[in-house]
């Protein structure tokens, strides 16, 4: 049995929706990456810049003492990168860095828009109403956030 401050009671459970929760009360929480995700930018980042370059090796271990971390997220975010094609496996090497290739990284960036567009015109047909009524506070407050976290 549950109580709230008025002195109701229920004994039912209380399932909240998003749209029951006011926003203007709860503070924005900065997520802080996990590990993995940290193991994977570092290296993406090194393959961007061109430290690892097409056909380079990629050993786990190595990359797990470089960064000071255990071979778990290292395993893990080798596996994310070999699956949005960033790195292949080559027989008998383990993993290489891919090489770039300039068509599928048009499609890539094609099958994007596609996806993007998609989801905008989902979202402006899920939530017209709010966005009428709410779109340019929205807009300004993540204008403030951008130019006081940018």
């Amino acid at each position: 049995m549950i109580k709230n401050a008025n002195g109701d009671t229920w004994t039912e459970p209380i399932h909240l929706m998003a749209d029951d929760i006011q926003s203007d009360t709860m503070k924005i929480i900065a997520v802080q990456p996990n590990l993995v995700e940290q193991v994977h930018e570092a290296i993406l980042v090194e393959i961007s810049s061109g430290k690892l370059t097409p056909g380079t090796r990629i050993i786990q271990e190595q990359i797990a003492t470089e960064l000071g971390v255990s071979r778990q997220p290292v395993q893990q975010a080798l596996l994310l990168l070999r699956n949005q094609g960033l790195l292949r496996d080559a027989p008998g090497r383990g993993l290489i860095v891919a090489p770039l290739d300039p068509d599928y990284i048009r499609q890539m960036y094609e099958i994007r828009a596609v996806l993007e567009g998609l989801a905008f015109r989902k979202a402006a047909e899920n939530n017209a109403q709010t966005a009428r009524s709410q779109g340019m506070a929205l807009i300004e407050k993540l204008d403030l956030h951008a130019t006081r976290d940018g």
